[in-house]
């Protein structure tokens, strides 16, 4: 990969990786840290050709929250929601935010592993054969597992 390559595959996957990294933490700093941290990995392999991309990226991103996770616990900052001005009715985007502060909050109240399936299916885009080889699992237990995430985040959703 030459750099041109790599400043490519972050324009095109930088966003994706931070969402999967956030799904995974639950934290904005530590979410920022891991992003970094999986593109400088990137850009030490500018050498090596990587069949897929993106899953590289996720895995990478993926074993380094576990190598934090053994490291120990680390104090968690409080999240911080930023608003973007986009010139949108403000009463609009307020429901808006408000919707996404509630999914936010219930997804919060999910597993590692729920947050992660639910993420790399409807945020990522990933297929379910694609979550099966990216977590080395049969596709009908991705399934089973992301139909029991959906459940589990509807349940938290309608206690609200």
């Amino acid at each position: 990969m030459k750099k041109d390559a790599l400043d490519e595959v972050y324009r095109l996957y930088s966003k994706q990786v931070y969402l999967y990294a956030y799904a995974l933490c639950g934290n904005v700093h530590m979410a920022e840290d891991l992003t970094g941290d999986t593109f400088y990995k990137a850009m030490l392999a500018l050498d090596k050709h990587v069949p897929n991309i993106k899953y590289w990226l996720l895995r990478v991103c993926r074993n380094l929250f576990f190598d934090c996770c053994r490291k120990g616990p680390k104090e968690m900052l409080p999240l911080e929601e930023t608003v973007l001005s986009t010139g949108e009715d403000p009463l609009e985007m307020l429901l808006q935010n408000e919707k996404k502060q509630q999914l936010s909050a219930a997804m919060k109240e999910l597993s590692q592993s729920d947050r992660e399936l639910l993420t790399m299916f409807y945020f990522l885009d990933c297929s379910i054969h694609q979550i099966a080889a990216f977590t080395e699992r049969t596709p009908g237990s991705i399934k089973t597992a992301l139909s029991r995430a959906r459940i589990r985040l509807k349940n938290i959703l309608q206690e609200d």
